[in-house]
């Protein structure tokens, strides 16, 4: 339809995309309490987002693994896909923020050495409570 093709930068977010940060309820709760603290609206963060892709600090892989895809804020892209960018630059934009930005409970913990790729993360308050998942895999890698 008519405006389902637009530049990325031009997309507007009230909410946080699905399945941010892999579903981790602990890492979402992190994120929220980071937001308010910084009085940072969704939308506010989405222009974060943006501000380190134009910047060159994160690059996108639509899979997460396989090589960045070139894309900038006035690429043509649907609503979907905006929401994909923006639900998988969301952990960059945290790695990139100073320590004492983030609450200290959040901090506090270890990795996890498999990073976001752990599969227990969504599924074990207790491990996502012990464990950091913002973070590099170091597992196998």
């Amino acid at each position: 339809g008519q405006g389902a093709l637009r530049a990325l930068g031009s997309w507007e977010f009230p909410r946080l995309p699905a399945h941010v940060l892999w579903d981790n309820l602990v890492e979402i709760k992190f994120l929220n309490e980071y937001m308010a603290s910084a009085s940072l609206s969704v939308d506010g963060l989405w222009q974060a987002v943006l501000g380190g892709l134009s910047a060159g600090s994160y690059t996108y892989s639509p899979d997460g693994a396989g090589p960045a895809v070139g894309i900038t804020e006035a690429t043509a892209t649907c609503h979907g896909c905006a929401s994909n960018v923006f639900r998988d630059l969301i952990p960059d934009y945290l790695m990139s923020l100073p320590r004492s930005a983030l609450p200290a409970n959040a901090t506090s913990r270890p990795n996890c050495h498999w990073g976001s790729a752990c599969r227990t993360q969504s599924r074990s308050v207790g491990h996502a409570k012990r464990y950091n998942h913002v973070c590099e895999q170091t597992k196998f890698a």
